[in-house]
């Protein structure tokens, strides 16, 4: 374009994750995620998204924390870029720059999660709606496994972004 105007707020905030993960050592992994967070951003909810964005090892095994207070140790490429996604999410960007070469070229489970997750924090329009959203969709499932509850959480994101790509057009 030659002309024409950009119309952004006065505060813009930008999440860029580039692959390079700054912990704080000794910290425990809710310390680590809400390193720039929102004030307002309660246990239950970090939880909720640690849980829907799949924080699991590369093998599928046991999460990378079972509970927020939990020290964060050696993280594979994958848990680092869990806990970047969380961070960047819970500090409520308006627009957030992602390299995701360095979780590999194969696009699995784990991979269309995230990319549903964040296609509808996109679609939404920020942070309360999506926590809101993955509220409400995962509302019966909070006593079911982590595998049941990742496939179930898994589905129902990539069918809600289909309804709201449907709106749109």
């Amino acid at each position: 374009p030659t002309s024409g105007c950009v119309t952004m707020p006065a505060g813009l905030s930008v999440a860029l994750l580039d692959g390079s993960l700054n912990m704080l050592p000794e910290a425990s992994f809710k310390e680590n995620v809400l390193l720039g967070g929102a004030p307002w951003i309660t246990d239950d909810e970090t939880a909720l998204l640690a849980r829907c964005l799949r924080a699991r090892n590369d093998e599928g095994g046991a999460m990378l924390v079972e509970d927020l207070a939990q020290r964060v140790g050696h993280l594979t490429h994958r848990e680092e870029m869990v806990l970047q996604l969380i961070r960047a999410l819970l500090m409520d960007p308006h627009l957030m720059l992602i390299n995701l070469k360095q979780v590999g070229d194969s696009v699995d489970g784990w991979l269309e999660c995230v990319c549903g997750v964040l296609s509808l924090w996109q679609r939404l329009g920020g942070l309360v709606p999506l926590l809101q959203e993955l509220d409400n969709l995962t509302a019966d499932l909070r006593f079911e496994s982590p595998f049941e509850f990742e496939q179930r959480v898994s589905e129902r994101v990539k069918r809600r972004v289909r309804g709201l790509a449907a709106q749109s057009t």
